[in-house]
């Protein structure tokens, strides 16, 4: 009788603990939803640190989302670079905002926006510089890219020029370059159906030595550590070629060395024996009919070249973009006067022969 009386009351205790702990549970979770509310209005009001606090609360309640956590990482990295920006420690702060990629949603994203322009702004040319190659080492792209954008915008010396070239071709450089070239193996290209002209400089205007014909056979030769900018792969990539910061090529054709337009040349030759030439059409029922053959080569773009002079634009430079519009993402900008390729037109935008992407039109001179 005593065993079955202490059995019954050991039973008892263990009950009122799982009900006090399903009790402790609901109230904890709801304690925590409560929290991580309180957090995003105090994010809505600006109230960063409150909000942190509150998240992190929220955290250690109980069970949360991980929409919550990724919220309490951003508060968290922004208020550690905002410490770095008033420390004047810019660099560190932009590692630290890295944390907080995914803040554009959210009502602190604006605010992360500006922190990041803040600290970028903070750095010297010499400071940008030593923060590209800290990115580069580290393989953050995303700072390193920032930072181009910045540096593509500000007056360099010679010397700064130098060392920014330099960091570039390592940014653009494939990871496998020691598999895709063979400096004992001659690079050679082709000028494309337009020709090219065999410029003594890497600048439209430089002298022309002498005007290449379509097809003829150029070999690409290798540029100095302070002339090339970008390294371009052609579609194949079995190798890449170095460009200057103007888009030329160091090149030698029979005994003459010179420079010509990337955009003017080609990995595979140029024929042309005639073969496509528009022919008659063999059956039409009148005078006007067409060919298909014909149809299509009336559909066909005929390229032709402009000139970019980005000093004299609004900004000193011209915005290259991935489509035909302003809406599109900026891929690239334009600083130097230079010449430039056009294959296709759309709404007043041009698209680039490199592959680079859109430029409009109308800051452009047709050649």
């Amino acid at each position: 009788m005593k065993k079955a009386i202490a059995l019954i009351f050991v039973l008892l205790i263990a009950a009122c603990g799982a009900a006090g702990y399903l009790v402790y549970s609901r109230v904890n979770s709801s304690g925590a939803e409560k929290n991580a509310r309180l957090g995003y209005k105090a994010m809505e009001d600006g109230n960063y640190e409150r909000a942190y606090r509150l998240y992190g609360y929220a955290l250690k309640g109980g069970d949360t989302a991980q929409k919550d956590k990724q919220i309490y990482e951003i508060l968290g990295a922004y208020l550690d670079a905002e410490k770095a920006l008033k420390a004047e420690d810019y660099y560190s702060g932009l590692e630290i905002l890295d944390r907080a990629q995914s803040a554009a949603s959210l009502p602190i994203g604006e605010d992360v926006a500006n922190l990041r322009i803040s600290l970028s702004h903070g750095l010297t040319v010499e400071d940008k510089l030593d923060a590209l190659s800290k990115a580069i080492s580290d393989e953050n792209m995303t700072i390193a890219e920032n930072i181009v954008n910045e540096l593509n915008r500000l007056e360099l010396t010679p010397g700064q020029r130098e060392r920014y070239f330099a960091l570039r071709r390592a940014m653009s450089r494939p990871s496998d370059t020691n598999d895709k070239t063979n400096d004992d193996v001659p690079l050679i290209y082709y000028t494309s159906s337009g020709g090219a002209a065999l410029y003594a400089d890497d600048d439209s205007s430089s002298a022309v030595l002498r005007r290449l014909e379509p097809g003829d056979e150029v070999e690409i030769l290798r540029l100095s550590n302070s002339e090339y900018v970008s390294l371009q792969l052609p579609e194949d990539a079995s190798h890449y070629v170095e460009v200057t910061v103007k888009g030329f090529c160091r090149v030698r054709c029979g005994n003459d060395e010179g420079y010509v337009l990337y955009t003017d040349l080609s990995p595979t030759p140029i024929y042309n024996d005639g073969s496509d030439e528009e022919e008659a059409p063999a059956n039409s029922e009148d005078a006007g009919g067409t060919s298909d053959k014909a149809e299509d080569k009336d559909d066909a773009f005929a390229s032709y070249t402009v000139t970019v002079n980005a000093p004299s634009l609004p900004g000193g430079e011209l915005s290259i973009h991935t489509g035909p519009g302003d809406d599109y993402s900026v891929a690239g900008t334009i600083t130097e006067k230079m010449v430039l390729t056009i294959i296709g037109e759309e709404d007043g935008w041009g698209k680039l022969k490199s592959g680079a992407g859109w430029i409009e039109l109308a800051k452009c001179e047709r050649n």
